[in-house]
């Protein structure tokens, strides 16, 4: 803006990058879009260059060749993918444990109804108000003041972030709606995680690929909250393994279903599935990732999965972080 016009800030922040820093670290290293993609090529190309000299160390699911698999105009990424692997020593880590299915104590911060109980119905209506306000107030004992704040505000370059109920910094309250039905960005959510230690969503319906923009939000908000090592309590339609379903088999509303979901030995078919054989993952998760084409979304989704039956975990929850 400073300059008028387009301006090409790529240089100026590989050369920014390299002047405070040796080494580049990457967690969980993924590149998901075409944007991604052309970005990270021309960054990485010049980082990792012989005039900046800058080290490239990242953790990733994916091996260099996987990176960026079947995405739209993967032809010109592949000069980066080249590049990282002349240029880094490639080590893969072959663990037979995924610690994240070792057996714990179960907590009971997922509320759903029990079978034959409809979602609308004065008594599981009660149970969900019993079990917003029971997680509410664990989650904010801690907390010296009684005072809970309504639209408090928190600003994420320069706009703000409506919180509709809080006790900062130690939980905020959301519908799903309010959370995932709006145009929130990773950047929402990282700053969300950064400033609550406890979440408690309401009202999670049923979903299907119709609500494929939500479901990818709730994906990388629970990605957020995850990585600062949060808590988060729910009331839901389903269990989180049993909330993805047909568009078809959902009544109006979403959060009713025309007939009981049966397989009848379809996830068979998912057996050879590189969720499965690859990734340790269940056939059934497999399955419900098919709703995406992506495979980067498939396996962000049957990790999401696997990540939600950890952080309901007495483990997970006691274990709470401070935040200064």
């Amino acid at each position: 803006m400073e300059h008028g016009g387009d301006f090409d800030v790529i240089p100026l922040l590989a050369a920014e990058i390299a002047q405070d820093s040796t080494i580049l670290c990457f967690d969980e290293f993924q590149v998901t879009d075409v944007a991604d993609a052309m970005l990270l090529r021309r960054l990485l190309m010049l980082l990792l260059s012989a005039d900046h000299g800058v080290v490239l160390f990242a953790t990733s699911n994916r091996a260099p060749d996987d990176l960026y698999l079947n995405g739209i105009q993967r032809v010109s990424f592949i000069p980066c993918i080249q590049l990282i692997k002349r240029q880094t020593r490639v080590i893969y880590l072959n663990s037979p444990t995924d610690y994240r299915k070792v057996p714990k104590p179960i907590s009971s911060v997922y509320y759903f109804p029990k079978p034959g109980v409809k979602w609308d119905s004065k008594i599981n209506q009660a149970n969900c108000k019993a079990h917003v306000k029971q997680w509410y107030d664990y989650f904010n004992a801690e907390n010296d003041s009684d005072k809970v704040l309504s639209d408090y505000q928190l600003e994420v370059w320069g706009r703000k972030i409506h919180v509709p109920k809080c006790s900062p910094q130690y939980v905020a309250q959301f519908t799903f709606n309010e959370l995932c039905g709006t145009k929130m960005a990773a950047g929402d959510y990282l700053t969300l995680a950064n400033s609550f230690q406890s979440f408690i969503i309401t009202d999670i319906p049923y979903l299907s690929v119709n609500l494929r923009d939500e479901v990818r939000r709730f994906i990388t908000f629970l990605d957020a909250v995850y990585d600062a090592h949060g808590r988060i309590a729910v009331t839901a339609a389903a269990p989180f393994k049993d909330l993805f379903v047909e568009p078809e088999d959902l009544k109006s509303g979403n959060y009713q279903l025309f007939k009981k979901q049966i397989d009848k030995g379809k996830e068979e078919t998912f057996e050879d599935d590189e969720l499965v054989v690859k990734h340790g993952f269940d056939k059934s998760i497999a399955k419900k990732a098919s709703m995406f084409v992506n495979d980067e979304e498939k396996f962000a989704f049957a990790r999401a999965l696997s990540r939600l039956a950890q952080m309901s975990t007495t483990d997970w929850i006691d274990n709470v972080r401070e935040i200064h």
